[in-house]
């Protein structure tokens, strides 16, 4: 079993770090919502694996990190921003270069969270990018990830817009399964229902979840019934 998921979590870094290393774009700051949410979120990470580490309980840590990994990162996170990262161009630098700053910060915390556990695959990667980057030939001698790395990152306007733009997403991919049809499937609209507080922080998202669920036209909607799971989705293809 562990070396079964052992091979299946290398080949998905691998394919991570190769298309975040392949976005150059603009350099900017992180300032769209999903980005700050997503770096918070990572912060967190750190502060628990850190703590795992630090009680010699190694198997938490390989397992949050994991979940974190699949869950926040590839599935998810990567998802939302890869038409906004992938479409760089001089006007759109600040969209654009706010999701690979955060996307290449979150590669270089996740390749030295699992240095560890897979050395030669951490390490193949980090001498693409991060080695010149981070000023560090080996992620073995990297330093280990802090929260004092992130001094200079805004927060998210809302500590949950990250949570729920997932959760969405989660939803829209449960919607096309349902659908019988790939989750790259392309929809002529998509409308999301859930309570007022969660369409708020998805307003914050929308564009990216708009990119994420591949939807010509997207309309949002709060309503007072209670939704199993927090997210109605419905739309065509």
């Amino acid at each position: 079993g562990i070396m079964k998921i052992g091979r299946r979590l290398v080949t998905k870094l691998y394919n991570a770090g190769k298309f975040v290393y392949a976005q150059h774009g603009f350099e900017a700051p992180v300032t769209h919502e999903v980005d700050k949410g997503f770096l918070a979120d990572l912060q967190g990470l750190i502060k628990n694996v850190t703590g795992h580490f630090e009680k010699f309980d190694h198997a938490q840590a390989l397992a949050e990190t994991e979940t974190f990994f699949w869950n926040n990162f590839t599935d998810s996170y990567l998802e939302l921003v890869k038409k906004r990262a992938f479409d760089a161009t001089e006007e759109n630098a600040p969209d654009s270069g706010s999701a690979i700053t955060a996307l290449r910060i979150g590669l270089g915390v996740m390749l030295r969270l699992f240095a560890p556990f897979i050395p030669y695959i951490t390490e193949e990667l980090w001498s693409w990018i991060a080695a010149e980057e981070m000023g560090e030939a080996s992620v073995h001698r990297a330093p280990w990830p802090s929260v004092a790395e992130f001094a200079d990152t805004q927060k998210p306007e809302d500590g949950e817009s990250f949570a729920s733009a997932v959760g969405c997403l989660v939803a829209i991919h449960k919607h096309k399964s349902e659908s019988n049809v790939s989750v790259g499937t392309p929809m002529t609209d998509l409308t999301i229902e859930a309570s007022a507080e969660v369409i708020t922080r998805i307003e914050r998202c929308v564009e990216d979840l708009q990119n994420a669920a591949r939807a010509a036209s997207i309309t949002l909607k709060a309503t007072n019934e209670e939704i199993e799971d927090g997210f109605r989705i419905s739309g065509g293809f």
